[in-house]
């Protein structure tokens, strides 16, 4: 008899446990985000000089945000641990895949420890071959843009001025993320 209200209240903690997972904290943003595109975009309210940190490029070299200066840039810090990173790989892919005729580039910069081949491959199976590969190595420009979680993403004026970061996975590839990122290439 003791036993029921044992297993009745293990069931009740499961349905708790369960909803905290699809709806706790950040989950409906999250969704939202990736319904409405773009929604937790946060503009600067003035437009900053992008850092002149550098980070590593596919062959090991280094590359600064300034060597793409005349572009609009979006750059994204994620790791191969992260499942919203991964979820959002595909989407900035696509972006970078529309856009990249308009002078528009994706960075997508990796946080791992990971040697090359390895980020490539993870690029490659999760939707994302479209992106090169880039290597933020000790996380030294997203401490720069004071990135505090994973994904972050900045976009970049084709003066090379931060206009505005996004925090969290968002559809990079809809409507409403195009006409932002177009919104920065200037007359």
């Amino acid at each position: 008899m003791k036993l029921v209200p044992v297993l009745a209240m293990l069931a009740a903690a499961a349905v708790i446990a369960g909803a905290v997972v699809a709806f706790g904290p950040g989950a409906l943003e999250t969704r939202a985000a990736q319904t409405t595109g773009i929604a937790n975009f946060s503009p600067s309210d003035a437009p900053t000089p992008a850092p002149a940190t550098g980070f590593a490029n596919a062959e090991g070299g280094t590359v600064t945000l300034a060597d793409f200066k005349g572009k609009v840039l979006v750059v994204n810090f994620w790791a191969t641990w992260c499942a919203p990173c991964i979820e959002e790989l595909p989407a900035l892919a696509r972006l970078n895949e529309a856009l990249a005729p308009e002078n528009v580039a994706v960075l997508a910069l990796s946080v791992d420890r990971l040697e090359n081949a390895r980020i490539r491959s993870f690029l490659d199976a999760n939707g994302a071959a479209a992106l090169a590969l880039y290597k933020d190595e000790g996380m030294a420009l997203a401490r720069e843009f004071k990135v505090r979680g994973l994904p972050t993403t900045v976009v970049i004026d084709a003066e090379g001025r931060v206009r505005g970061q996004l925090v969290g996975p968002a559809a990079w590839d809809s409507e409403s993320a195009l006409a932002l990122v177009r919104s920065f290439k200037g007359p």
